[in-house]
């Protein structure tokens, strides 16, 4: 705002310093919280880099978590001596669908409701029953150590 549009309008010194005066405070109050907001941009692009990173790491986590998993699964399974590369993978493909916590399970009943499916070579520990009083392996904990 100019003080010769004021003085056009047929307003006194004292009316235009005190119009000039009061809009100079707008101007002042805007520019604080034009500051505080770019502030708060530069913020959150620096939240929104952070997430992405956050995001990528967390995707290379998964696929490392679950070439480890399918390491551990694969060896597992070649333990349990498939009868077949055919049976071979489909175990795998079963395993790697189950939860962590039940993956000797699932193989237990595997063994149980498709015999075949493994060559006669029983001798792994896993594979035994458990009586009541016998404690079964600890299911396996997929996270990895750093």
């Amino acid at each position: 705002m100019k003080r010769e549009f004021l003085e056009e309008l047929g307003l006194t010194k004292d009316q235009t310093d005190a119009v000039m005066a009061e809009h100079g405070r707008g101007i002042e109050a805007l520019k604080v919280r034009n500051t505080e907001l770019e502030g708060v941009n530069t913020c959150n692009l620096t939240l929104k880099d952070e997430n992405e990173r956050l995001k990528n790491e967390l995707e290379a986590e998964k696929s490392a978590y679950s070439s480890f998993k399918r390491g551990v699964i694969c060896e597992l399974v070649d333990n349990a001596h498939p009868s077949s590369s055919l049976a071979r993978d489909e175990l795998i493909r079963r395993l790697e669908a189950c939860d962590n916590d039940c993956v000797y399970s699932t193989l237990n009943d595997l063994r149980a409701s498709d015999p075949s499916a493994f060559s006669a070579k029983t001798d792994h520990p896993v594979f035994s029953s458990f009586s009541r009083n016998e404690e079964a392996p600890a299911p396996i904990n997929f996270v990895r150590r750093r």
